[in-house]
């Protein structure tokens, strides 16, 4: 009687260990990992991230600076169809209240001096109203050599004045 006592738990034993088992792979199948998807389900791998839809908050300074731009695309545009004989380009700088313009580098027989360009870019961009436009100071930079590695050089300055006056600093 003993022994059949022994075998019939053994017996049990075995039994509810296999039906745990069974039950603990059952929940471990259902179980949603971190990543969103089921262990039994492989996500489709994109090659890109344009479908990556996260909505990063963006600090107050970076939302003033994108209000703005969008309000600065048709000026800059118009200024950089002006500025393009003169081999210039223009864009907002660091500063929002900086216009940067870009004087790329030309042989000297094409174009007229630096100081000769500044001029006519610079009253093209006061006739427009860059000041309606939050612009505060236009800043003139000169390219260096394709290839120099250097940073564009400051050419010149011109600063609006409290009383309305733009003025020219050359460097």
């Amino acid at each position: 009687m003993r022994a059949i006592a022994v075998l019939l738990g053994t017996a049990l034993a075995i039994a509810a260990t296999l039906v745990g088992w069974r039950m603990l792979q059952r929940t471990s199948e259902r179980h949603v990992p971190a990543s969103g998807y089921p262990a039994s389900v492989t996500p489709e791998v994109s090659a890109t991230t344009s479908n990556v839809g996260l909505d990063v908050p963006l600090p107050a300074s970076e939302l003033q600076r994108r209000e703005y731009e969008s309000k600065r695309i048709p000026f800059l545009s118009q200024l950089n169809t002006a500025c393009r004989s003169y081999h210039a380009t223009c864009h907002t700088g660091d500063d929002l209240d900086v216009l940067e313009v870009v004087l790329e580098p030309v042989p000297a027989i094409q174009t007229p001096s630096v100081h000769g360009v500044i001029e006519p870019i610079r009253d093209e961009a006061i006739r427009r109203g860059a000041w309606t436009y939050g612009y505060r100071r236009i800043r003139f930079l000169q390219s260096q050599a394709e290839g120099s590695g250097k940073p564009p050089a400051l050419v010149a300055e011109i600063t609006r004045t409290e009383n309305g006056r733009w003025v020219t600093f050359l460097r």
